[in-house]
């Protein structure tokens, strides 16, 4: 039910995460390279959750069609369009869907999309920075401890899947 579509460094764009559900095709992040749509424009019913605005992850969102987009408050100022998730939603679909607001180093705020408690899509949630606030730090740790799952989902790196305690271990040596 889980597939991605690898990142690329040219242009620079973030992994595109699909989650095939009975009705819809859940798309984390639609990226910047032009390969992606060729991909997308495949897909049909497809559902948009966009981790941030910055255009690794954005940038192909004018020429993807789609159901519904759901964004953060930033984006969706940027974007001028989509329903803006500022909490939880669950959504069901013969997979469980859970999307929600996580306080972030990288940007303002990001979304992030946990599926079937098992894989949960941070885009650059804790993309590292060389100065970042503390008090956003420990906020964003609280969230993504509280997430159930078992492995964490990035979009740019090796490995592109992180078991979520080892995650969390680096996480909080780094902002200790």
């Amino acid at each position: 039910y889980l597939q991605y579509i690898e990142p690329c460094e040219v242009p620079f764009s973030a992994a595109v995460y699909l989650v095939k559900g009975e009705q819809n095709t859940y798309v984390y992040d639609v990226g910047r390279d032009p390969m992606n749509l060729e991909i997308l424009s495949e897909i049909k019913n497809k559902v948009v959750v966009l981790s941030h605005f910055h255009g690794d992850h954005s940038d192909n969102i004018p020429n993807v069609e789609y159901k519904q987009l759901y964004v953060g408050d930033t984006c969706a100022e940027m974007l001028g369009r989509g329903h803006v998730v500022r909490d939880v939603l669950n959504l069901s679909d013969g997979v469980e869907i859970c999307i929600r607001h996580c306080p972030s180093v990288h940007t303002g705020g990001s979304l992030i999309m946990t599926v079937n408690r098992e894989y949960c899509m941070l885009g650059d949630v804790y993309h590292h920075r060389a100065t970042f606030d503390s008090e956003t730090a420990w906020q964003m740790l609280a969230v993504l401890k509280r997430v159930k799952c078992k492995y964490f989902l990035v979009s740019h790196g090796e490995p592109l899947c992180i078991p979520k305690e080892i995650l969390i271990r680096q996480l909080e040596e780094e902002y200790s």
